[in-house]
């Protein structure tokens, strides 16, 4: 009978309590879910296939072995080469190390789609060759199953029929190129390790017969590194060997757990490839990175859902204190009060709590999974189902004690007529007409006559979730911000105009180039290294940049200190920072290799074993004036630093002494070409050939790409758009990362006006004694229209006040922790045509509810509601 009565009389409210649970209930439990679901995507991968440790092949360095890295073309003693290298992997199988070992004989594919488009093709690759770091790799199917292949995998659909011209895919490969079970693809050829395409005369129609999900084909944030294999039958690989495809021979193997770790990571004779389990590492730290997002969104949507329902479960409790004081009336026990009062809620709440867990397979699969969607099977993991579980219980509990504490209070003596009367003096200090002065009043919390609810907790309780909007608004307004401004990332320029010729022809078209009227500022320096440069005792390599110096000289942008001015000074960016532990004003000594060691490799084409170079290499020390943000590939975490132009000529230069050691260095039996190149190589005079123009323009960028172009000794200018900036140089992917913080701007945008029109409603309604003793007085229905709107102006104003500056600080502080961690300059911004036109809707609804509310409060005659109180 307390449900039926309770029911009867809330029946608006409890719907609406309903709904409000299962919608953020839902939206909570999805987002715990899909979080849990990401935490365990590589273990459940893991669950199924048997993960090898490493792929290795032959040492390549030992010249008297059969490398393993590239096959030779057919008619060059092909049979021996492929003896060798076969028996030289089988030998692996006998090592104490090795638990299992299987061989892979494997074709770069060259693939065009059924209408003769490229099917891998992109700006910088059309041949679909290589694409980045996802590069195809065809390999024959093994007798037996997924788990039976070279590389273990999880099946989706079936694999290829013996003897057929079918295709197993990676999910990875057909994602990217649009591919599914069914459709058609044709193998017109393959690809050399150069890059080159080998057309065949009769290239194969092959068919999808399903995809796979393996431990090579996952994109490993941060490794460089993801094959992606792509199953055939053995006719079809043969087809390609046949018609002079190269390949390459490797091993992948499995070690013995029982081996010592050193005797696992080092076996000698072979150079391993990849170590799988260090890619397994980069996963999961990725796979980390991409659920720490959901399970803020879990946590902040569980802490907006419930602020927004306490203060609503406490007025539908508080609405019943009429029937609270009559039950104490007639003898009944708090008890039986608490239970009159919330029993219509509890069954609001378990209605909400099934309808979340009908709504969260719905939300769950829209929510970003970042890495895991390249992991995941189509069947959920029972990890979805546990958390799902959890999280419902830890929403049904919280919704519990709301209830019971809102009913507690309800239930105590003097609790259900709570009274307040206006305080003089702040009455007499607010200057306003008397009407607006008591919606004022009203909505700081003191009302002229009954209040049955303090406004405060709802106040916070919808601050706090317009903070969360406003938070989410201002990170995407940064990622915004970043996506157009390249200098963020350490392009802080237009463009790079690369310059050839001698050091005359070089000077001459710099003059040029600065002559050009859309050119703002030039700055010549180098963007490509001659070589890399190495920290001593360390394995870190760093990419050095350089600029010429003066007033105005374009430089990277510079995060702490300056650029560097001098030739012995240098700035370096935060992977060279973090590695070393060095900071501004610290020196550092780099290494480069002598002139010797650059030869060696240089010439070992020609079958000569050079010996070791008398000196390996040459340091030198700089001082750190700056921490720079130099524009490369962020996932190959290379140490970078910016160098004088001056300076890194001089550190390049070689000295007298070390050019006549290289000479007398060399063997002595150089056949004539070798030696005069050789010759050549060391009589150069060393500058810094690849030159680059940094160059800002004025204002119409591709005018003065056009005119630039038709310059004489300009080969190529770069000058790339933010978005090409910011997927090319950085490779960053940024797509997906607004899909978190726009969910949560949305979810809290959602429960602010959900919560707002329903604080304002409850409170204005719950004036009507105090307004119709107003109106018996002589209070016109302007009047009260007025009284109302000044309540929710006030209290709109109220909420914003606190919620824009908290808000906008976290979203800022949230960006700034992400660019951190990207490398890249720290510059959050303020969405303030969002704030401002925010801040307007905001008043212009207050206003109308008002409105809505003051017309049916007018309605009814101010005798009419005296009596019914």
């Amino acid at each position: 009978m307390s449900v039926r009565a309770g029911w009867r009389r809330a029946r608006a409210s409890s719907i609406a309590i309903a709904l409000l649970v299962g919608i953020t209930g839902g939206f909570v439990v999805a987002a715990a879910s899909a979080a849990r679901v990401v935490d365990a995507a590589y273990q459940s991968l893991l669950a199924d296939i048997d993960a090898p440790d490493l792929i290795v092949v032959p040492s390549c360095g030992d010249p008297r072995s059969i490398t393993g890295c590239a096959r030779p073309p057919q008619g060059e003693a092909e049979t021996l080469d492929r003896l060798a290298r076969l028996d030289a992997l089988a030998q692996l199988a006998t090592l104490d190390a090795v638990e299992q070992a299987r061989t892979a004989e494997v074709v770069r594919p060259y693939l065009l789609s059924t209408d003769g488009e490229v099917v891998l093709a992109t700006a910088d690759n059309p041949t679909g060759c290589f694409d980045g770091d996802r590069s195809l790799a065809v390999l024959a199917l093994a007798d037996g199953g997924p788990a039976d292949q070279a590389v273990p995998f999880r099946l989706i659909g079936a694999l290829p029929a013996p003897r057929s011209n079918e295709v197993l895919l990676t999910r990875a490969t057909a994602r990217r190129v649009g591919l599914s079970t069914g459709d058609e693809v044709v193998l017109a050829g393959s690809c050399t390790g150069d890059g080159d395409v080998v057309e065949h005369d009769s290239p194969i129609t092959l068919s999808v017969s399903g995809v796979s999900i393996g431990p090579l084909d996952i994109e490993p944030p941060g490794s460089g590194l993801s094959v992606e294999p792509t199953y055939v039958g053995g006719d079809v690989l043969d087809a390609l060997l046949a018609a002079g495809a190269e390949s390459s021979l490797n091993s992948v193997v499995w070690l013995d757990e029982n081996s010592t770790e050193a005797a696992s990571r080092s076996i000698d004779g072979y150079d391993v490839l990849l170590d799988l389990e260090e890619q397994a590492d980069n996963i999961d730290r990725g796979l980390d990175n991409d659920a720490r997002p959901l399970w803020i969104m879990a946590i902040a949507g569980l802490v907006i859902g419930l602020l927004v329902l306490a203060p609503i479960i406490h007025r539908s409790v508080t609405s019943h204190s009429g029937d609270v004081n009559a039950l104490a009336s007639l003898g009944a026990g708090r008890g039986q009060r608490g239970v009159n009062a919330a029993a219509h809620l509890v069954v609001a709440c378990l209605g909400g709590l099934l309808l979340a867990a009908v709504v969260a397979p719905l939300i769950q699969p829209r929510l970003p999974l970042g890495l895991g969607t390249s992991i995941l099977s189509d069947r959920t993991p029972g990890s979805a189902l546990i958390a799902t579980a959890v999280g419902a219980l830890v929403l049904g509990v919280a919704l519990a004690g709301i209830v019971a504490v809102s009913t507690w209070r309800v239930v105590q003596p003097d609790r259900s007529q709570a009274h307040t009367m206006t305080d003089r003096r702040t009455m007499s200090a607010v200057r306003l007409r008397p009407a607006r002065q008591t919606g004022v009043m009203a909505a700081v919390g003191r009302p002229v006559g009954r209040r049955l609810a303090n406004p405060w907790p709802g106040l916070v309780s919808l601050a706090l979730a317009v903070a969360v909007s406003i938070a989410g608004l201002t990170y995407v307004a940064s990622l915004r911000h970043l996506e157009q401004t390249p200098r963020l990332t350490g392009w802080n320029w237009d463009m790079a105009v690369d310059v050839e010729g001698d050091s005359a022809a070089r000077a001459a078209t710099m003059t040029e180039l600065a002559g050009l009227p859309d050119v703002d500022v030039l700055t010549q320096g180098t963007m490509s290294p001659p070589v890399f440069l190495s920290i001593p005792d360390t394995d870190l390599q760093v990419w050095p940049w350089s600029f010429d110096t003066g007033p105005g000289a374009l430089t990277p942008p510079i995060v702490a200190g300056r650029a560097p001015e001098g030739p012995d000074e240098i700035a370096i960016d935060e992977v060279f920072a973090g590695f070393t532990g060095h900071g501004v004003g610290d020196v550092v000594v780099l290494s480069r290799p002598s002139l010797a060691e650059q030869i060696a490799p240089g010439f070992s084409h020609s079958g000569i074993a050079f010996e070791a170079p008398p000196t390996a290499l040459l340091l030198e020390s700089f001082e750190i004036t700056g921490i720079a943000v130099l524009s490369t590939d962020r996932t190959a975490e290379f140490a970078q630093a910016s160098f004088t132009l001056d300076g890194l000529g001089d550190f390049f230069a070689p000295s007298d002494d070390e050019i006549a050691a290289a000479r007398a260095w060399l063997p002595a039996d150089l056949s004539d070409d070798v030696r005069e190149e050789v010759d050549g190589f060391l009589s150069d005079d060393f500058s810094l050939d690849d030159r680059v123009a940094y160059i800002r323009v004025t204002h119409d960028r591709e005018t003065a790409v056009q005119r630039i172009s038709e310059i004489e000794g300009v080969s190529e200018v770069r000058a790339p758009g933010p978005m090409e900036v910011l997927t090319l140089l950085n490779g960053l992917n940024v797509a997906d990362n607004d899909r978190v913080p726009t969910a949560l701007a949305l979810m809290g945008l959602l429960a602010a006006g959900a919560l707002g029109i329903y604080l304002l409603v409850t409170a204005m309604w719950a004036r009507r004694s105090e307004l119709a003793v107003l109106r018996a007085l002589g209070l016109s229905g302007s009047n009260l229209r007025s009284s109302f709107a000044a309540q929710a102006i006030t209290t709109v104003a109220m909420v914003l006040v606190v919620a824009v500056p908290v808000g906008v600080f976290a979203g800022q502080w949230a960006w700034t922790k992400y660019a951190s961690d990207l490398d890249i300059v720290e510059e959050p911004v303020v969405p303030t045509p969002a704030l401002a036109m925010g801040t307007i809707v905001a008043l212009a609804i207050g206003v109308i509810v008002a409105t809505l509310v003051g017309w049916l409060v007018v309605r009814r005659s101010a005798a009419e509601q005296l009596r019914a109180e």
